[in-house]
């Protein structure tokens, strides 16, 4: 067993370490809950609910290190919702090994999952795989 000595750095940054820091330009590290969500298409705003207040977040397609999709699905499946960074975590799990064992997106609501599909032949393959394939 290792034990650790000294202070351990935060990863993430709070509201109050934004207004007094020299952020400007950088990227950080926040989080909280998602408040909502503006899509304008290659970028959208995110404000995240935090103790301290609000604070808008600007994603950027292709910039930022998570798909918007999937946040909004996990928002989604999470609405009215009380749960525990554990639960949200086993949807998380739960969504990607979907994906995985479907090979194509999945998406996870509040009382359903959909599974996503380019065309007939790929809708067919999924049905295969669920064994609804009516042998001819």
């Amino acid at each position: 067993m290792e034990f650790m000595t000294g202070v351990n750095k935060k990863e993430t940054l709070e509201i109050g370490d934004l207004l007094t820091g020299s952020y400007e330009g950088k990227s950080v590290k926040v989080n909280g809950a998602v408040h909502t969500i503006r899509d304008m298409g290659e970028v959208a705003f995110i404000v995240l609910r935090k103790r301290e207040g609000l604070l808008q977040c600007v994603y950027e397609e292709g910039k930022t290190q998570f798909d918007l999709k999937d946040l909004k699905d996990l928002v989604e499946a999470t609405k009215d919702q009380d749960m525990t960074d554990a639960q949200v975590d086993e949807i998380k799990a739960a969504k990607e090994k979907l994906q995985e064992f479907f090979q194509t997106s999945v998406s996870i609501s509040k009382n359903a999952i959909s599974i996503h599909y380019e065309n007939k032949e790929d809708l067919n393959r999924i049905l295969e795989l669920l064994n609804l394939v009516e042998e001819e």
